[in-house]
């Protein structure tokens, strides 16, 4: 598989696997340039910073990643406790854009996940309804209930609602993140949680006008 990013090329026959994720069906690689990527459920490619590929290593193979950079320089107290709460703030992150969202249809209010398969599986069923498809078929959270067709109309909901709320948790982790780098105390660091007020200072515009609609 190939895709080109600001023009970089990224394929999965020239370079190099370094990493297995059997659970999450995920695969990350190497090209011959140096540059890191993730090939999700064989189906689409995003490319990795040289950092995120060592803090994504370094959660699932130390032994690859002492390979590819050696032993990291012994962290202080206050830096591992640091690197230990922005780890927790971006696992709380993920499960929380994992869980969903609860959605207003035609019929009445269902909730939705949004793992990793389901953000995958949501990009191809938009492609489909820009075929002017009438109903597209799709499933609630409830893995009890079968899946079902759903009107574009409320398959535009759920969309938009599950995007909606991606895209606002990623911007929110982000602007957290740099709020909390900015500590110097190791009791800053107890007060820190995922969903906390962010001074008004160290939010992004685009997370205030997030804010500002919800």
């Amino acid at each position: 598989m190939k895709r080109i990013y600001k023009g970089v090329l990224y394929d999965t026959d020239t370079s190099e696997l370094i990493h297995y994720d059997a659970a999450e069906n995920r695969k990350l690689y190497k090209t011959e340039n140096g540059n890191f990527f993730v090939l999700y459920n064989n189906s689409d490619i995003y490319p990795k910073t040289e950092e995120s590929a060592k803090d994504y290593l370094g959660k699932r193979d130390v032994e690859k990643y002492v390979e590819l950079w050696g032993n990291p320089e012994p962290q202080s107290d206050f830096n591992r406790m640091l690197s230990e709460k922005i780890t927790m703030l971006e696992e709380d992150c993920r499960s929380t854009i994992f869980a969903g969202v609860d959605v207003d249809l035609s019929d009445g209010t269902e909730h939705f996940s949004l793992n990793y398969e389901d953000q995958i599986n949501l990009t191809a069923l938009a492609s489909k309804m820009t075929q002017k498809s009438s109903q597209i078929e799709w499933h609630p959270d409830d893995q009890n209930v079968q899946c079902k067709y759903y009107s574009v109309e409320d398959m535009t909901k759920i969309i938009n609602a599950l995007m909606y709320h991606k895209t606002y948790h990623i911007t929110y982790l982000r602007d957290l993140r740099i709020y909390v780098r900015t500590f110097t105390k190791e009791s800053d660091l107890q007060n820190v949680y995922y969903g906390m007020e962010i001074p008004e200072e160290y939010k992004s515009e685009v997370l205030k006008d997030y804010e500002s609609i919800m």
